[in-house]
């Protein structure tokens, strides 16, 4: 599944538990990603989380906006909260996919090197079962 459509996910069911919400997601410098609803007059509420990484590091924030201007109540602290939870461990994971895919190609490269290097002794081609 997309990543983005997993964050679509959390945040639709954010939304319907919590109201209609904008979601500006900001990763380390690039543009903001915003998911929700994208309502034209200014938010009355906002909130922002800083997302960090389980290595500690800041990774980007969260800010939810809202378009009514109720109070900013312990649950919906609670849940803009558990809801950078979700999204550092949705992030945690694909940066994890990732490496992990990195990783495979790069053994695979040096797997291939390898046999390449071991077909080869001193530049000139080793012959191989099959081969001519």
């Amino acid at each position: 599944m997309h990543a983005n459509n997993v964050l679509h996910d959390l945040i639709d069911l954010f939304e319907f538990r919590h109201g209609p919400c904008r979601v500006l997601l900001n990763l380390g410098g690039s543009e903001p990603v915003s998911f929700g609803n994208h309502f034209e007059s200014p938010a009355q509420e906002s909130l922002t989380i800083d997302l960090i990484n389980r290595a500690g590091a800041a990774v980007g924030s969260l800010l939810v906006e809202w378009p009514d201007g109720n109070a900013l109540t312990e649950g919906r602290r609670d849940a803009v909260e558990r809801l950078a939870r979700l999204v550092r461990d949705h992030l945690d994971i694909k940066i994890l996919e990732e490496l992990q895919t990195s990783l495979h190609d790069k053994n695979a490269q040096i797997a291939l090197l390898s046999e390449v290097a071991r077909q080869t002794s001193n530049g000139v081609p080793q012959k191989t079962l099959g081969g001519g």
